[in-house]
């Protein structure tokens, strides 16, 4: 396990959303290595054991527009996975959970420095968000 708590440490150590930090440390998360089948296996799976699932690409090079390309399909289950390419992982939690958490942290200037291509995924998680009922 010790592989798997290191990667956990560090996605720990370099985010910085309040939120993430919290859940990842206080274990709330679980982590895990794998490709699409995996994710999909999680998300059929999903039970609420865990607020977060980091799944951490292992052959699996194309995970960042995969993830992309299926968020109205998760919609649909409230779930979504939120690609990471700059540091290597992707997180799957519930679309809800997600956007109550964006909603706090925008009040707080928390986005105040995103560039406008990171405030477009916030906008459109949050429109699948209300969506998702619906899809």
């Amino acid at each position: 396990m010790g592989f798997m708590s290191d990667a956990l440490d560090d996605i720990v150590r370099n985010s910085n959303c309040p939120f993430a930090t919290e859940t990842l440390a206080d274990g709330r998360a679980k982590i895990i290595e794998g490709n699409y089948n995996t994710l999909m296996t999680e998300v059929d799976n999903w039970n609420d054991e865990y607020e977060v699932i980091v799944i951490l690409p292992k052959n699996w090079t194309t995970y960042y527009k995969w993830c992309l390309s299926m968020e109205e399909v998760f919609a649909k289950d409230d779930l979504i996975a939120i690609p990471n390419a700059k540091e290597g992982y992707v997180l799957l939690q519930r679309l809800s959970d997600l956007v109550d958490a964006s909603n706090s942290l925008m009040r707080s200037g928390f986005y105040d420095d995103y560039t406008m291509e990171q405030i477009a995924h916030v906008i459109r998680r949050r429109r699948l968000a209300e969506e998702w009922p619906r899809l």
